[in-house]
């Protein structure tokens, strides 16, 4: 780390950059004139507004500049359009089961703001900004269609803007330059030719290319989106690096590795400004760069020099942004398997690991030709672990479903346990019903009965879930969808299905405790006939009070899922399957799949504060499990075993991602002998199918220290559910959630 990027990194920890910031810029483009355009055109004009007048710096040291500086565009939604629209919807999102879109932040009108969808960055730094801007002319030159000419006004209006504010960038380093002496001069007018030069051309070097990438990240930031991800960053600047090292030799592998590294700290100066109302998590951004992986044309291996520069840069820069996915596969460099499997040894939570045989499986599987096979070669991942095809997806990922909850509702005829009741409307005219009443459980003379009772609940609470997604309204997002594939060409904003793919993912939360739960009920009842239903679903609600030797019975004689049993295995996996089958059929409201993912996100914390006690031995309040891990503590056999468990599951039905959290002592995989081990794993776990996997490396004491100590560990970085932060930003549910577990991890 040379002495500018030790400077630009205490300028971010210090946050410097906070003090540009301005909320809003409290204006309004809002007249006799302008409120009779088209909401997309009124939409493009303020964000003009906000480009032509949100605060400019550049921060002494800097090469990369720019910024987002307003978190509130000027005012465009007309009073009407607030009125018929549920400006508290982000504030409900957590009441209402059926209705858990945690990650959609939301317009004034209670529209959700696109997320997770990655501007095609290979093709804008190929083709440079003014192509994209004489297609769009052109186009407007061409249609008859006036939905298709308010679009494509409205995108050559945010086009202006954007060009306006890249032009006070160049202005303000020229200014900058003047009081300035010797060689920070001369970088300060280099830096007003690069802004020009990223809006004039196509980009002729790294410089070009990573400055005009940057402005336009942020730039869809201001437009609202946001968990935007950078897309495969290796590939993206892979010709500019070859034309700047090898064909000009303009820059040495040391001036590129500088400016990458201005690249990823200017990523981190939106860690605190992260979405949503019902949860913020600091750095929890989505700005995920993918890595390696296959050449989408030639089928062969595409990691290359900067695949293990950026990697390297990680590993030196040590912040939490950005997010890092590296795609591996049988033609994968073992140099590359190496710095990957030390990086995730160093304990800051990635990369995270693809195995992209497994995932062009689930890819093929979505539908018959749905995604070409060159864009299935060429997928990259959204915000945690979310599978797309970048640049050319609009993508949703709406919903935690949770295993568990659909077992209580079960048990308790369409109830929870501790009769939560709704405050908005729902399928039934009685508050605290929520799922089917299945009659009496008496009324489950055997396991199948209940199995499948079960799958009924599974599929009604699918279809609830599925109802509130397709019915939810997304806004316009003319600037962002511009860069997107194949809005330009059809006319049309992201939310009219102008992008060539439409993807809406729900996730499956604590499957391991739904499986363990209904094992154990199988076994104590059933099998053993030790209780009746009812006994033990009284001993479970009453929260085992006088009951403890069975739950210790139940936590340490009984096996669990992760411990390779077959039995409680094949239930996980009939249930988890029964649950993307379900999904899997439906489509959305522009006829683009839904697709099933195994994940938690919120949920580990969320669902322990909502659920009652389960029959795997969890009392109420307990967390629940995390992923597609088992329960923290009753996987006894290892990871291997873990491994064996969750590779029962056919991965090909998860085309959203299958997420495995491993957690593990340092002394278990740093030095030469544990890293070895740990690739060995990872290499394990995909021969056997699994689509994506991520560790946690950190010592429980130190965590417990760092909750006392907080002042002595500001660095400390730990994995949450899908993003790495640092711990003692963390609220203290979600630190206590990480201590326990990776106090259950592997020692």
């Amino acid at each position: 780390m040379n002495e500018r990027i030790k400077q630009l990194r205490s300028l971010l920890k210090k946050t410097s950059h906070h003090q540009f910031r301005k909320e809003e810029l409290d204006i309004s483009i809002l007249d006799q004139e302008t409120s009779s355009k088209a909401f997309v055109v009124r939409k493009a004009l303020s964000l003009k507004k906000a480009f032509e007048q949100m605060p400019v710096f550049i921060q002494e040291g800097e090469l990369i500049v720019g910024g987002r500086t307003i978190y509130k565009l000027p005012e465009y939604v007309l009073p009407r359009e607030i009125e018929d629209g549920n400006p508290n919807f982000e504030d409900e999102g957590y009441d209402n089961v059926f209705n858990i879109h945690y990650n959609l932040g939301q317009d004034e009108r209670g529209y959700g703001r696109p997320d997770g969808d990655p501007p095609h960055y290979f093709r804008i730094v190929r083709d440079g900004f003014p192509a994209y801007k004489q297609r769009v002319r052109q186009k407007l030159i061409d249609s008859t269609i006036a939905a298709e000419r308010e679009y494509y006004e409205a995108v050559l209006i945010g086009y202006e803007g954007f060009e306006t504010l890249i032009e006070r960038y160049a202005r303000l380093a020229e200014e900058q330059a003047k009081e300035q002496e010797g060689s920070r001069s001369a970088e300060l007018m280099r830096i007003a030719v690069v802004c020009r030069n990223s809006i004039s051309r196509r980009p002729q070097g790294m410089w070009e290319a990573l400055q005009l990438i940057y402005f336009i990240h942020f730039s869809c930031w201001t437009e609202d989106a946001y968990l935007i991800p950078i897309g495969r960053l290796d590939q993206i600047l892979f010709d500019v690096y070859t034309k700047d090292v090898q064909e000009a030799g303009r820059l040495c592998d040391e001036d590129i590795k500088e400016l990458i590294e201005c690249f990823y700290i200017k990523l981190n100066y939106e860690i605190d400004k992260t979405h949503g109302k019902s949860g913020k998590f600091e750095s929890d951004t989505g700005q995920t760069v993918v890595l390696g992986g296959l050449d989408p044309i030639t089928g062969e291996d595409a990691s290359n020099e900067l695949t293990l520069m950026c990697l390297d840069i990680c590993e030196e820069l040590r912040l939490t942004d950005p997010k890092i996915h590296i795609r591996l596969h049988p033609k994968t460099k073992e140099s590359v398997w190496d710095k990957a499997v030390h990086l995730a040894s160093l304990g800051m939570g990635f990369p995270t690991f693809d195995n992209d045989e497994a995932i062009f499986k689930a890819l093929r599987n979505v539908g018959p030709g749905y995604y070409s096979e060159r864009d299935i070669l060429d997928y990259g991942i959204s915000g945690c672990w979310e599978v797309i095809i970048p640049g050319r997806t609009s993508f949703r990922q709406c919903c935690n479903f949770d295993m568990l909850q659909v077992l209580e509702w079960t048990l308790n005829r369409g109830r929870f346990f501790r009769n939560i009741r709704r405050t908005s409307s729902g399928p039934f005219a009685d508050p605290a019903q929520w799922g089917i009443d299945l009659g009496d459980p008496k009324g489950f003379m055997n396991f199948s009965d209940l199995l499948i009772a079960y799958k009924k609940q599974l599929r009604f609470g699918v279809m609830m879930n599925a109802y509130h997604i397709i019915s939810s309204r997304v806004t316009h997002q003319p600037f962002l969808s511009s860069f997107i594939e194949d809005c330009i060409e059809r006319g049309k904003d992201i939310n009219e299905g102008g992008v060539r793919y439409n993807e809406t993912d729900m996730q499956a939360c604590s499957m391991a405790n739904a499986a363990d739960s209904l094992y154990i009920i199988k076994k104590l009842v059933y099998d053993e006939k030790r209780f009746s239903l009812q006994e033990f679903l009284h001993i479970i609600q009453k929260d085992y009070q006088g009951h403890e030797e069975l739950r210790q019975e139940i936590l340490n004689k009984y096996v669990h899922f992760g411990n390779d049993n077959d039995e409680v295995d094949s239930i996980a996996k009939e249930i988890v399957e029964c649950f993307a089958d379900e999904y899997n059929r439906y489509t959305n409201s522009l006829n683009g799949p839904f697709r099933a993912r195994i994940s938690g996100a919120t949920s580990t914390v969320y669902f322990s504060t909502v659920l009652g006690p389960s029959a795997d031995g969890r009392r109420q309040g307990d967390l629940l499990a995390h992923n597609a891990s088992p329960q923290a503590g009753l996987a006894k056999n290892g990871p291997t075993a873990i491994i064996n468990s969750l590779t029962t599951v056919d991965t090909t039905k998860f085309a959203g991602g299958e997420i495995l959290t491993l957690k593990f002592t340092p002394k278990v995989v740093q030095g030469t002998i544990g890293e070895a081990g740990l690739k060995h794993l990872i290499k394990t776990y995909f021969k056997l199918g699994g689509l994506q996997l991520q560790t946690n490396v950190v010592d429980s004491a130190v965590l417990l220290d760092a909750q006392i100590h907080p002042e002595a560990h500001k660095d400390l970085i730990v994995r949450v559910w899908g993003f790495s932060t640092y711990f003692i930003s963390l609220p203290k549910s979600y630190q206590d959630q990480i201590i326990h577990e990776v106090a259950h991890g592997v020692e």
